[in-house]
């Protein structure tokens, strides 16, 4: 094998030494044992580092993102503190299942296209090693992505996504409930009610508490009191402020209509903020529900799950022909072309799934249409590969006749 070394691929070399054997006196190299497996195990470990590296770039990207946006909801008093990691778990559920396409596809492109810069593919092209052998650990690694995909956008992603938006709604109504801190002026959700307390004690009573709340005939009131606390109706769930010693004012000073109250006691209702109406989306539907419905929504949904496993499996074949470079190709270039198709293949699943929508293209083609362009621009790419030409096929033909 010291004919490898000359090509610049000493790790291939070293990878293949022991399936060898080298006569002394004559030279001769003979095959103890068959080296296609090694190669295949070679290959299969390169694509899933670059796999597993890209993905958790992409993921600390995300997550760090979101875990930020956590973080100044609870700051602001949106969400409790001990909600945020549970949410952010939820959330990685998500993710996987938008991410692990594209961090497949462009984790085969990096790893193959190290692979050719190092000459490592020209030393496997001289043993013999063509493409239909580096398919071969391609689709053991996308059916392992594939698999994984269709239990994560039919199962654990519509599971997760509804944990998410009730967990959140639930999150929120926490922090309204617990909204009152020492000096601290708080706002409810909808912003119609502001809090203020002087002193939260330990047992939860409040003292010198003020309460501003905002009125839809605008006749806004204003509520001050030496000492109060939160209460639950056990009948209703409602929770309410009691508040003692203290008064109110209703309407503007010196209008028609205003006036004060002393009182010895005054219940508030806490308004508890209901869920957005943004958390009724489809993406927390369960999969067996939507394929029992004919809403034009709901079909796109499903067609939109049942895509990622399509596409991580189209994107992973697509990475072989895309990532072979020639010696003074750049090194990073086949890589900005595969982001580019990446992103041109998403934006067509998204708008396609919009028209499906609205009608305005037939769920029989929906998004299969964008699938079928992909898998022929992937077999433009292969026949380009492998040298196959519509004049080398005519040519094949007449020589045959």
């Amino acid at each position: 094998m010291a004919a490898t070394s000359g090509l610049g691929a000493p790790r291939f070399e070293q990878q293949l030494a022991p399936f060898y054997r080298t006569s002394a006196p004559t030279g001769k190299i003979t095959v103890k044992r068959n080296p296609a497996r090694i190669i295949d195990r070679y290959l299969r470990r390169e694509a899933f580092v670059g796999w597993i590296g890209v993905l958790g770039v992409l993921l600390a990207i995300i997550l760090s993102h979101r875990f930020a946006r956590f973080l100044g909801d609870a700051a602001a008093g949106k969400l409790p503190a001990d909600w945020v990691f549970t949410l952010l778990g939820l959330s990685v559920v998500g993710f996987l299942g938008t991410l692990i396409p594209v961090a497949l596809f462009l984790g085969l492109m990096t790893a193959f296209g190290r692979l050719y810069r190092d000459s490592e593919m020209t030393a496997m092209a001289a043993c013999g090693v063509g493409t239909r052998q580096l398919y071969r650990p391609v689709t053991k690694l996308a059916l392992l992505a594939v698999a994984i995909l269709c239990v994560l956008s039919l199962y654990a992603g519509p599971w997760a996504a509804k944990q998410l938006l009730e967990n959140r709604a639930k999150a929120e109504k926490e922090a309204e409930i617990g909204m009152f801190e020492s000096g601290r002026f708080r706002t409810s959700k909808n912003g119609d009610v502001a809090f203020y307390a002087k002193t939260v004690n330990e047992d939860g009573s409040l003292e010198e508490v003020f309460v501003y709340r905002a009125q839809d005939d605008g006749e806004d009131s204003t509520v001050t009191a030496r000492r109060g606390e939160q209460v639950t109706d056990p009948e209703t769930g409602q929770r309410y402020l009691i508040l003692e010693n203290g008064e109110r004012f209703d309407g503007e000073p010196g209008a028609p209509g205003y006036s004060r109250v002393n009182f010895g006691e005054h219940g508030i209702l806490i308004r508890q903020s209901e869920p957005d109406v943004a958390s009724q989306r489809l993406d927390g539907v369960p999969t067996l529900e939507l394929l029992q419905s004919d809403e034009l929504s709901h079909v796109a949904e499903w067609q939109w799950r049942i895509s990622q496993p399509v596409m991580a499996l189209l994107l992973a074949l697509l990475s072989v022909p895309l990532s072979r470079t020639r010696p003074r190709e750049g090194r990073y270039g086949r890589l900005v072309i595969g982001i580019l198709i990446y992103a041109v293949y998403s934006n067509l699943l998204g708008v396609a799934q919009v028209w499906v929508e609205q009608g305005k293209l037939t769920p029989s083609i929906g998004l299969w249409g964008v699938h079928a362009f992909v898998a022929l621009v992937l077999a433009w790419q292969v026949a380009s590969l492998e040298g196959w030409t519509l004049r080398n096929w005519l040519g094949d033909r007449r020589a045959a006749a």
